[in-house]
């Protein structure tokens, strides 16, 4: 959704680099938005402080809302943080592996990153997130930051 795009290049600055493809790993949508879904991923020029999470999803969830037509959301928004480290998702949903951060979010330890590998999964991560593309576009950003 472009009105979307425009909101998160306005709050965050230029997206340097992006990856789009059909979310056909969950059906986990389908009531709420349809089928045929499309994901994407924006990794942004300018790097946002780890403790900005909790402010972004905040802004994610708002964003959401505001684009919802009669109750159902047309977009959901999960902001991530790449660190060289790891890869974690901000969500709003409380599990086992979740970290409370305060104000309604979470921290989703979704990837980690192990030299000679690149970015792992972990028994909970998404599977779209496990698949080799996804995986290829998160090193790719990461040696974008200078950590290759």
């Amino acid at each position: 959704m472009k009105a979307v795009r425009r909101s998160m290049v306005h709050r965050l600055g230029a997206i340097a680099s992006e990856i789009s493809y059909p979310f056909s790993h969950s059906s986990y949508y389908d009531a709420e938005m349809g089928a045929g879904l499309t994901k994407s991923l924006w990794a942004f020029a300018k790097p946002v402080a780890r403790e900005r999470i909790v402010d972004m999803k905040r802004y994610a969830v708002k964003l959401e809302k505001k684009y919802s037509v009669d109750g159902k959301r047309r977009v959901n928004i999960d902001p991530g943080l790449l660190t060289p480290e790891n890869f974690i998702l901000g969500t709003g949903k409380n599990f086992t592996h979740r970290i409370y951060l305060g104000r309604g979010v979470f921290a989703d330890l979704t990837l980690t990153y192990r030299k000679g590998e690149g970015y792992c999964a972990l028994p909970w991560t998404y599977r779209d997130y496990m698949t080799d593309e996804v995986r290829a576009f998160l090193e790719n950003v990461r040696n974008a930051m200078g950590n290759g």
